[in-house]
Formats: C-alpha cells, structure tokens, sequence
C-alpha cells in the first residue's frame, strides 16, 4: 500500500499542471510599449538562438511519408550578435551579425546516404534607429542596409 502511495504522488507531482500567472497585463513586471524603448546612450549586446528540426514532411497542408522524401534530417541553428547604440534619447544604430550551422542528410544516388555539415555567416545588417515619433517613445522606425557577407 505504501508503495502504491509513494507512485500515486510521483505520478502526480510530475504531471504538468495549470498554474495562475499573469502576462504583461497585471502591472507586475514594466514588460512592453515605452518600458522596452532604449531611454539611456549605452552600447547593449544581445545573442540570439534558434533551433529547427525540420523532421516532417508535407505536401500542402497534409502530411506525407517519409520515404516520399529524398532529404531525411535537416537540422538548422541560427546565431545572432547585436550591438546597439543610443547615441541620444532618440537616434541610435545596431549591427547586427547572423550566422547559422545546418547539417543536412539526403539519400545519395548508390541508395545510401550522404550528409554534410555546413556553417556560414550571413548577411551583415547595419540599422538606423528613430524613436522620436511621439512623445513616450512608443512609436518608432528602423531603417538599414543589408551587406552581401553571407553565401
């Protein structure tokens, strides 16, 4: 019985429950609109990552057999460093630098498989930065060129 007690509690600490929790709406947390605007001239850094496994194959809407497919993993990793610069309460400009990592198997033409690994830097942006619209820096625009560093 104690056993059979001791796996009820488990089953039901591990099951993922609802929890009440609010989102931006409850004036906890300064999340959103002007709150997220830069209001300083300091140089911020971010690094970005995001992962796609692309490992379903479809046609359309509908989903299709795997061995419809030619291409049997493809798996993407997409990196980015930003700096961003206020140069007032304003004016600013970033730089933004993306890279990605792909590993990609496909069916060769013997009927095994072939894979490659790929990395690469792409395209450089650099962007201009006007939040002066009005007057609590909720509205603003981004403007930028795209350099031609990538493949």
């Amino acid at each position: 019985m104690k056993s059979l007690f001791t796996v009820i509690i488990t089953i039901v600490i591990l099951l993922p429950s609802p929890s009440l929790a609010c989102a931006c709406g409850c004036n906890v947390f300064s999340v959103g609109g002007r709150w997220m605007m830069p209001i300083t001239t300091e140089l911020s850094l971010h690094f970005t990552y995001n992962y796609m496994d692309q490992y379903q194959n479809w046609n359309g809407w509908s989903s299709v057999a795997s061995d419809l497919n030619e291409d049997k993993i493809i798996q993407s990793e997409f990196y980015s460093l930003n700096m961003q610069y206020m140069i007032n309460r304003s004016w600013g400009f970033m730089v933004e630098a993306p890279f990605w990592n792909r590993y990609f198997k496909t069916t060769s033409d013997n009927g095994g498989f072939s894979s490659v690994n790929h990395f690469s830097v792409a395209d450089v942006r650099l962007m201009g930065i006007y939040t002066g619209i009005s007057e609590d820096m909720s509205i603003g625009v981004q403007f930028g060129l795209k350099l031609p560093t990538g493949p």
